[in-house]
């Protein structure tokens, strides 16, 4: 404690005040507008006593200390509800009093991700009321120095370190607020003493810690009626919770029912709470409620139009009420501890938005503990609304519900925490099936989530929430977790969760493991030595997420259908390589804070390939040239293959003048991140070379395609017949062909010749699948004739020389042999050649060839 004597101190104090009040003449306040740090910090320094400076917007990502008072006395800050965000590097004040700033009020501030919310260094007299200060670095208010303080009403919760930090501070009145789930401590005193501290509410790990000389602080007031922190009867000590719900007040005995414990609470020596506060029982009150109203057995029947409401609005904390079998058309607030409940389950009772713009079902910030269970949920069609809302309540428990056909299905947002969401069916929704934003420790458990238009279930900046047993289908994207920070992406998820009837892997902290096979999402945080090889993934928020992950592998991966193919923040050293990333609806990859990873032959095909976002570290895009079969069946490994679907990526426009398949320029993503060697394919030239008619088998027409380029021709393409000029049958060429590879195939057509000639044409790649190098030599045409052998145009010596030289040796070529078969008897011998050579003699000469005749074919 600081040596000066505190009655000195406020007899001096009080002496100043006077003759102050003595000097300066009556004066009317004046309110100053200010709209930024800089701006609110230079009206707080021009600003006169007792003026009010107010701000009129949020302020948003900002570095540094933010509203500073520079030694200013008696200025009201009026944060007027607006934000006051720091820029997530933990780093300055959000409002700065500093070196004896006195008879300050700070007021009405909500003050996130600074290093401390509320400073206040050697300050005295000031009064600090109805602020939020949350999620900071280090502490939500801190004040070194400073003496005869109010500090009142305050929301102070998931600070890194803790609620309140006093610092030889001495005198200071802290009462009526709220300090929860803070990491380290609720408050912090260190050399602090004859601090009044009562009517608060703790929920903390570790809720009081004392350092340095401790001194003796009061903890409690007198016993006095009247509504304290847990809307008790009688305001006395303070309420005392722990996170696993084994506090002092959670545990303790009220046998007068008065809602203080039975027993005093020792926290140190010479500080006891000697009047800890509790939840005394709360007698049972049902209320009924049908169509046209509520009652109270044996009350009275009250008419409303909007009878739930009305029942809320008429019920104690603790009450429950029984909605009975029918259909609802209302908007309803809950605003205290309730049990809410169909009579008889979702079919039998459904509640639809009668304002489509707000929620069906908002719990809000002082409905803690309530309970919602058996209604079909439905209409809240309207941007930001929900079929059911909890904002900023803990410890409610939403179960057996039905909720579709609306926006957001079930949300849970803005420190919503340790709520349970149970045995629910979120179905048909247009936005999120269930969304937690800013919320954490809730638990997500057998819920069956399915056809909404965006995610199935989306954690997003929430950490520490328990996910099992649910089933996720046919939602966009069906799974996603999101954040800044390794925190955001701790959560307790396991296999039990489905998607598609596939597990969700979840890992955390893992190394040297594989992910199995039948994966339905893959989410790897905080691990190494991961190898993710061998899937599919599609409709989720990520196909492989990667967050805070290195030294792991992605490899042969086949993303598709999601927001992300793959996404990697804060990961580093990892080696993704042969994945097919494509028709993804975000970003083919996305990047976030992440170097030192190798990315090559993948094959990307997206309209937006990648992002790289946060802290722009170096990637490599491609490995070393080396021969080899790459992605796209190209010869040499280098980079990656970029295209898009309107057919106009890198990959598809560049050049290749050398043929190797690599395009002559690189591909420059962003600052340190360049593919050298990007791939490009080396196109292929297909060409029929032999068309026959499988002779002495039937008459189907056969052919050969020959790959005659230096790329690979794709798998797909057609090859077509045409028997004088009109199309006879097709054929489908399952497999692509490397360079100088053949493919035989016979059309299911069989063939009828026709004399005296037919035209045969045979064409590939009629449908223009591939790409190639020339397109002008797809199609081979013959004329075929019954005798011509040599395929000249006429019967003449030379064919029939040419029939009995193959039938003295069956190795003589012939360029048709269903034409050497005149006869028709299915070989060739010298009457065929004795016929061909009657037919040069008279051209009315009969021949017989097998595939003239329908009863040889």
């Amino acid at each position: 404690m600081k040596k000066r004597n505190g009655i000195e101190k406020l007899r001096m104090a009080f002496a100043i005040v006077v003759f102050m009040l003595v000097l300066v003449p009556s004066v009317h306040a004046e309110v100053i507008n200010c709209n930024n740090c800089s701006d609110c910090s230079a009206k707080i320094q021009s600003a006169s006593a007792g003026d009010v400076v107010k701000l009129t917007e949020d302020i948003t990502n900002h570095y540094g200390n933010c509203i500073e008072f520079n030694d200013k006395d008696g200025i009201t800050f009026d944060g007027d509800n607006y934000m006051i965000y720091g820029d997530n590097d933990f780093e300055g004040y959000g409002i700065y009093l500093s070196y004896q700033s006195n008879n300050n009020i700070i007021k009405n501030c909500k003050i996130n991700d600074f290093r401390y919310g509320i400073y206040l260094s050697n300050s005295d007299n000031n009064n600090l009321t109805n602020n939020t200060a949350n999620d900071n670095n280090r502490y939500g208010i801190n004040m070194p120095g400073s003496d005869n303080n109010t500090v009142e009403n305050n929301t102070l919760n998931s600070n890194t370190n803790g609620g309140i930090y006093l610092s030889n501070s001495d005198y200071n009145t802290i009462e009526g607020n709220t300090l929860s789930q803070n990491v380290q401590h609720g408050i912090y005193t260190r050399d602090s003493g004859n601090n009044s501290i009562y009517n608060n509410y703790f929920n903390n790990t570790d809720n009081v810690n004392f350092m340095g000389t401790l001194y003796s602080n009061k903890w409690n007031t007198t016993k006095i009626a009247g509504t304290n922190i847990i809307n008790g009867a009688y305001i006395g000590g303070n309420y005392w919770a722990y996170l696993d719900g084994t506090g002092f007040s959670e545990t303790g005995t009220d046998t007068d029912e008065d809602g203080i414990c039975d027993n005093y609470y020792t926290l140190a020596t010479n500080n006891i709470d000697y009047l800890p506060l509790t939840e005394p029982p709360v007698p049972q009150v049902i209320i009924y409620v049908n169509e046209t109203g509520w009652w109270i057995e044996p009350d009275q029947f009250n008419p409303s139009s909007t009878p739930i409401q009305s029942a809320i609005d008429h019920a104690t904390a603790g009450n429950t009420i029984i909605v009975k079998n029918g259909a609802y058309t209302e908007n309803v607030d809950v605003d205290k501890c309730l049990t809410i409940r169909s009579e008889n389950g979702p079919e039998n009772c459904t509640v639809n938005a009668a304002i489509h713009g707000d929620s069906v079902f908002e719990l809000i910030w002082s409905a803690d503990n309530t309970n919602l269970s058996g209604f079909t949920v439905s209409g809240a069609t309207g941007t930001d609304s929900a079929g059911i809302s909890l904002v900023g309540v803990s410890h409610c428990n939403i179960s057996g519900n039905i909720v579709s056909g609306n926006n957001e299905g079930i949300l849970v947002f803005d420190e919503a925490n340790n709520n349970k969401i149970i045995n629910n069916t979120i179905t048909s929704n247009s936005g999120d099936g269930i969304y937690l934003f800013w919320a954490v420790q809730n638990t997500i458990e057998n819920n069956n989530v399915s056809l909404n238009s965006n995610q199935g279930i989306f954690i997003n900046f929430s950490g520490s929430n328990t996910i099992a047993n649910n089933t996720m289908a046919g939602n966009t994207y069906n799974f996603g977790v999101s954040g800044n920070y390794l925190a955001d992406y701790t959560q307790d998820i396991d296999t039990s969760n489905l998607i598609e009837g596939k597990p969700v892997y979840y890992w955390i902290g893992e190394s040297d493991r594989q992910v199995p096979s039948d994966a339905g999402f893959v989410g790897i945080v905080n691990s190494s030595k991961i190898i993710v090889k061998d899937l599919t993934m599609t409709e989720n928020l990520y196909g492989v997420m990667f967050a805070f992950t290195y030294d792991s592998t992605i490899e042969n991966v086949t993303a598709s259908a999601n927001m992300y193919g793959i996404y990697m923040t804060d990961s580093s050293e990892n080696n993704l390589t042969g994945n097919i990333i494509s028709d993804n609806n975000g970003k083919g990859i996305h990047i976030q804070s992440s170097g030192m990873n190798l990315i090559y032959n993948n094959l990307f095909n997206n309209t937006n390939n990648f992002g790289i976002e946060g802290t722009i570290a170096k990637n490599d895009w491609n490995t070393t040239k080396t021969s080899g079969k790459n992605i796209i069946n190209g010869s040499y490994l280098g980079g990656n293959y970029w295209a898009m679907p309107s057919g106009t990526g890198f990959s598809e426009t560049c050049t290749d003048t050398e043929g190797d398949g690599i395009c002559d320029n690189y591909y420059n993503l962003t600052t340190n991140n360049v593919d050298y060697l990007p791939l490009v394919r080396v196109r292929g030239d297909l060409e029929i070379t032999d068309v026959w008619v499988n002779w002495p088998d039937n008459c189907t027409i056969c052919y050969n395609v020959t790959n005659i380029g230096t790329g690979t021709a794709s798998e797909g393409h057609n090859t077509s017949l045409y028997v004088d000029s009109v199309e006879k049958a097709y054929d489908f060429v399952a497999e692509p062909l490397m360079p100088n590879e053949s493919y035989t195939g016979c059309f299911n057509y069989t063939w009828e010749y026709k004399p005296p000639e037919d035209n045969i044409t045979v064409c590939v790649d009629f449908n223009d699948t591939v790409t190639e190098s020339n397109e002008t030599n797809n199609c081979l045409s013959e004329t075929w004739m019954c005798g011509d052998v040599n395929m000249d145009g006429t019967v003449t010596p030379a064919d029939s020389g040419k029939v009995f030289n193959h039938y003295l040796d069956s190795n003589y070529p012939l360029g048709l042999s269903w034409a050497a078969d005149v006869n028709g008897d299915g070989t060739i011998t010298p009457a065929d050649s004795g016929k061909i050579f009657n037919r040069y003699l008279d051209s009315s000469y009969d021949m017989d060839c097998c595939c003239a005749r329908k009863d040889r074919m």
